[in-house]
């Protein structure tokens, strides 16, 4: 008997659970140890089985017979979920079907703007993704124009508006322009460090469905070294407002680097045992080569109250990691140019102006939103044969462009902590076989 198998499959060992992950197609099992056993005799021979040789390996090894129909059963079960196939055609069809499910996954209608509506800020932050274009000269739009630009992305299918900056609360309007276009099917986020959000809770409170605020540490020492200080304490008055009001619709966001790694999760452990909120970690991401060092080695880090499920579904990893740049999200600045994300607002990434009457015209056939859409990890040199590469996607595009400048490059430097991640990711799934 011959089946086929990826030969880059993984095979994880935790805690006495057992993982098997197949890239060529992004399945995955957990199995138990004698399962484990089995599927390695099959890949250790080749896929070449012999039914009664299994049955003696059983009995070798457990001093256990198993009958024919237990191990044909076992073996139709994979088989039925993609580990195994029963010929190599049936391979190389699933192989090119899930390369079609993974361009559509990167193609949709419009769904997600990112709303620059300011780009001041009252900090100073290291790291923020848009350092180079804080606190510049910059045109804004009057609250009656932003409104119509919002109506105008809602009426083109946006249901999810992320207001973002610089610091998004300094526009005394951001109440009027979230009103303008928040009903029940319309989901609002905030990106704020929080420190003006204190005076305008009540306002925005019942109005706005998540919050994410910037904080890196409660050691103002550690915090100010990435960020201003002003208004530090303001953060904690408000954090103690949403703990008594709504804590569900904060998530604190910290940004681990060679600051803060060492109190990282000692803070998001602070943070949820005394205000009940959680709390998620973002690896440091350099603006440009520069400032790689800047970068901390990786450790695997336990947050007691990440947002990151225990069990996640595996097509929803899949679908997360699908970039949507320019398909399914842009990002506008305060002068209403289009970009393809709110990591890649540069000038020779501009799309169209939200004011051009074609904006959205200009948008799905433009040069970059083909580039993007049609971007494969399987493009990028030194990924392709990395067993890893459909769960990281090769990492954020945004980044390979501003370290090494060009959307296709590796990612060299983030590349164990993607392949780590990756494999944190397959160990918290659950689908059982065996």
């Amino acid at each position: 008997m011959k089946v086929y198998y990826d030969d880059k499959y993984i095979e994880i060992n935790k805690n006495n659970k057992y993982f098997i992950y197949s890239p060529l197609n992004d399945k995955y099992i957990e199995i138990n140890e004698k399962s484990k056993n089995l599927i390695d005799y099959i890949y250790n021979s080749n896929g070449n089985i012999s039914i009664n040789e299994i049955r003696n390996y059983f009995i070798s090894k457990y001093n256990l017979d198993v009958c024919n129909d237990e191990i044909n059963k076992f073996i139709n079960k994979l088989i039925e979920v993609k580990i195994l196939f029963a010929s190599n055609n049936d391979m190389q069809i699933e192989k090119l079907n899930h390369i079609g499910y993974l361009k559509k996954l990167k193609q949709g209608n419009l769904k997600v703007a990112y709303i620059h509506a300011t780009l001041r800020c009252n900090f100073n932050c290291s790291y923020c993704y848009n350092r180079t274009l804080i606190n510049k000269d910059y045109k804004e739009f009057s609250t009656s124009e932003w409104i119509k630009i919002l109506k105008k992305l809602k009426k083109q299918g946006v249901v999810k508006f992320i207001f973002t900056g610089g610091e998004p609360l300094i526009r005394k309007d951001l109440k009027e322009l979230i009103l303008s276009v928040k009903d029940k099917n319309t989901y609002i986020e905030v990106l704020t460090n929080g420190s003006l959000l204190k005076d305008q809770f009540y306002d925005l409170i019942d109005i706005v469905d998540k919050f994410t605020v910037s904080l890196d540490s409660f050691d103002i020492n550690i915090n100010s070294k990435n960020r201003s200080d002003v208004n530090y304490y303001d953060i904690i008055s408000t954090l103690k407002l949403f703990s008594e009001y709504n804590k569900d619709k904060i998530l604190v966001r910290s940004v681990v680097n060679k600051n803060n790694i060492d109190d990282v999760e000692h803070f998001s452990k602070q943070l949820y045992e005394e205000y009940g909120i959680e709390s998620t970690h973002g690896w440091f991401i350099p603006n440009n080569y520069s400032e790689i060092p800047l970068v901390p080695k990786y450790r695997k880090l336990e947050n007691p109250s990440s947002i990151r499920p225990k069990n996640v579904n595996f097509i929803s990893i899949l679908n997360k990691l699908a970039c949507g740049a320019a398909t399914s999200i842009i990002a506008l600045d305060p002068a209403g140019n289009i970009y393809p994300c709110q990591n890649l607002m540069t000038k020779e990434l501009k799309i169209s102006n939200i004011l051009n009457e074609n904006w959205y015209e200009e948008l799905i056939n433009s040069d970059i939103t083909k580039l993007l859409s049609n971007l494969s990890v399987d493009d990028i040199e030194k990924c392709k044969d990395c067993s890893y590469r459909h769960i990281c996607g090769g990492g954020c595009r945004a980044i390979a462009y501003k370290v090494y400048g060009s959307l296709t490059d590796h990612i060299s430097y983030f590349c164990d902590f993607l392949q780590a991640d990756a494999k944190d990711a397959i160990e918290k799934t659950k689908i059982s076989c065996g």
